[in-house]
């Protein structure tokens, strides 16, 4: 395996995490109606969609740059 394939693989992990755990706080907002309010909810759940996309392309270009070969 290439650095930049490790990089993706860990950045993915990484973006899977923070998804998973964004979604989760998003949902319990939505459970309470007295926190927050539906744009911070909704933002939440953006910022977690691009987790999933930020983390594996920075893994990708990123490892090469830190561990070249």
């Amino acid at each position: 395996m290439t650095g930049s394939i490790i990089g993706l693989a860990v950045g993915l992990a990484f973006g899977l995490a923070q998804y998973i755990g964004l979604q989760k706080v998003a949902a319990t907002m939505s459970a309470r109606k007295d926190s927050g309010t539906a744009k911070s909810r909704d933002l939440l759940r953006l910022i977690a969609k691009a987790d999933l996309v930020i983390f594996p392309l920075l893994g990708f270009f990123l490892t090469p740059i830190m561990f070249p070969a």
